[in-house]
């Protein structure tokens, strides 16, 4: 690994050679700013990302057609085609990033309208080709030997940083505050080093991940709007038409807007806008998925189960990676299960992939407001306003209304039979069968993790903590019954999304943690562990680690459900890992609705010393 970091460092001081470029607020006024050669850029102010301030709040996570390069601007049309994904892309070798000691964050107001986003994206495109909910291109470049110091990067409503593909990658003395997934994310990543650095989560999360699926529709029923659509959905005996559906959507963007960024209210305002509230009210007030302080992953997005080593090609795996002196202050979830129609062992979604929705509850009540179930188990189908434009987008390509479309309609797989059911006002007369265990944009739960090794080959890990690991998510659905795996990219059995881990290492080999803590880890409903040692991960040590403080199952109830019943565990090695060694560990201060573990060795063969 030595060799790797020597090569890294000599490329950093070439990178400080070159050009230095000063970036200051007007560089980020009208949206990303592309680093695509070589050079040092250094912030020479605070910089708060809020591009076309001043548009309308359901255009704003929208590239202005005249910004993109096939109308002669510098944005890829199909790259920036869900709107700006990152405040600065990172697409070219031997590039120094300086903070120098200031902050980069979004701006309260794009972060509640884009709500798929990083502060730093080390790629030309957020997602491998094939991969994500929608066609960002045919090619990825992704950044290499690049070194982020110096400094804070704040508000995301998804990552910090993000990443596939890169080579040679330091993040140094950075302070992550307030993001939601993650605070650093990347992907098959060669050469990792994370120094100084701290983590915290964000914890005024105003809104569900439904209300990024009505965003993101919303270009579908702008085309079906401008083509002259003449197809209809029957929801209650009503016909809706396109142009109807798009001024419903448009209209709640701007009743959310107004009472959250115009009269800074903390949360929709029940009264003056109960269907919005009802509907997109997030009442915890933290990320309603998955929620990571660092995650090292193969190649390829994060959202399915913890990996398989022998299941991933050489070349995929992440690679060389350090991190020392580095701190999860403070995560907190709360994952809210959605519950999918199951087809063919697939969800029904939407062409952003987005789960079509007919289990949403109300925040107070817990009424459900999508459909009645009556004494039979026949689902009666009432709807909302983002389940409405899912199903119409649905019954238009069935119709052909896209067929002169470039938009990307891939996924949509909605079938004619679910719309058949909606506009017939009935009960249905087939059992509806569903998916659990899955978050709004069919992504596998997996729940609150600060330090998460997937994938990973030659990893070492010293000096971290990871403290106040707190998920708050209620136990699964009983919809789907006591299944094994209903997820079909599960790898672990049961529901995943109340379990909590200060360390999770999955499908890993060569990994070594010395000098690791964990401490305060809190699952409502769920087991929380301190170190997870997870899959056919091998060659594992555990050094002078120590776990405290877990409490696991505080709010848990016993329900016809794959939950199991939580426990407070320090160390676990799983069924499948091999050659693991524990030295000098000790956990204390546990408590689990089903008792507490230091050790759980399912291997039956680590060393314990």
């Amino acid at each position: 690994m030595f060799k790797y970091f020597l090569y890294l460092s000599l490329m950093f001081f070439s990178a400080l050679c070159a050009k230095t470029t000063y970036l200051f607020q007007k560089d980020f006024d009208q949206g990303t700013y592309l680093i695509d050669q070589p050079g040092t850029y250094i912030l020479a102010e605070e910089i708060t990302f809020n591009p076309q301030h001043g548009r309308k709040p359901y255009e704003v996570a929208q590239v202005s057609p005249s910004q993109l390069k096939s109308n002669g601007g510098k944005y890829d049309d199909q790259a920036f085609g869900l709107g700006f994904f990152a405040a600065i892309v990172i697409q070219a070798s031997d590039v120094t990033l300086d903070l120098n000691q200031k902050t980069i964050q979004q701006s309260k107001e794009h972060a509640l309208l884009q709500r798929f986003f990083s502060v730093i994206e080390l790629a030309n495109v957020p997602f491998i080709p094939g991969e994500g909910p929608h066609h960002f291109g045919a090619k990825i470049v992704s950044a290499s030997k690049v070194l982020i110091k110096n400094g804070k990067i704040g508000r995301s409503s998804h990552q910090g940083i993000h990443g596939n593909g890169n080579r040679f990658i330091s993040i140094e003395d950075v302070d992550f505050e307030d993001f939601e997934v993650a605070a650093v994310s990347l992907n098959g990543v060669d050469g990792l080093r994370i120094k100084n650095c701290t983590a915290k989560s964000r914890e005024d999360v105003p809104v569900l991940g439904i209300f990024a699926t009505t965003q993101f529709i919303l270009p579908y029923l702008d085309y079906l709007v401008e083509s002259g659509s003449q197809t209809t959905l029957r929801v209650d005996g009503k016909e809706i038409s396109p142009i109807e559906m798009r001024n419903k959507l448009r209209q709640a963007i701007l009743n959310v807007h107004e009472d959250l960024i115009v009269k800074n209210k903390p949360t929709i305002d029940k009264f003056a806008h109960p269907e919005e509230y009802e509907l997109f009210h997030n009442a915890a007030g933290v990320i309603d998925g998955n929620c990571y302080g660092f995650l090292v992953n193969f190649y390829g997005q994060a959202v399915g189960g913890f990996p398989i080593y022998h299941q991933i090609p050489e070349d995929k795996r992440a690679k060389n990676i350090t991190i020392q002196n580095t701190h999860v202050k403070r995560l907190k979830g709360k994952i809210n299960e959605i519950v999918a129609i199951n087809h063919e062992n697939d969800a029904l979604v939407d062409p952003l992939n987005a789960i079509f929705q007919i289990h949403n509850t109300h925040p107070d009540t817990k009424e459900n407001l999508s459909i009645l179930i009556d004494a039979d188990g026949n689902f009666l189908y009432k709807g909302n306003m983002a389940s409405n434009a899912q199903a119409l987008v649905a019954k238009a390509l069935k119709n052909g209304d896209f067929k002169q479309s470039k938009l990307d309609l891939s996924r949509s797989n909605i079938t004619p039979e679910v719309i058949d059911w909606i506009e017939s006002g009935t009960h249905s007369t087939q059992k509806l069968t569903f998916i659990c265990n899955s978050d709004s944009q069919f992504h596998l739960n997996k729940g609150v993790i600060g330090f998460k090794i997937d994938g990973a080959y030659q990893a070492t890990l010293d000096n971290t903590t990871a403290e106040n690991i707190i998920n708050l998510s209620e136990r699964g659905s009983s919809l789907c019954g006591m299944y094994t795996k209903s997820n079909p990219s599960a790898t672990l059995d049961g529901c995943g999304g109340p379990r909590t881990r200060g360390y999770s290492i999955a499908g890993s080999n060569h990994v070594s943690l010395r000098n690791c803590s964990a401490s305060h880890l809190v699952a409502l409903c769920g087991t929380a562990t301190g170190f997870d040692i997870i899959n056919d991960s091998s060659n594992v040590l555990l050094q002078n680690c120590a776990v405290t403080d877990v409490l696991a199952g505080e709010k848990f109830e016993r329900n016809h459900a794959p939950n199991e019943p939580p426990m407070a565990i320090g160390f676990r090695i799983g069924p499948s890992a091999h050659d693991i060694a524990l030295i000098g560990v000790h956990a204390s201060k546990m408590k689990g609705f089903s008792g507490e573990e230091i050790v759980l060795d399912e291997s039956s063969r680590a060393q314990l010393k």
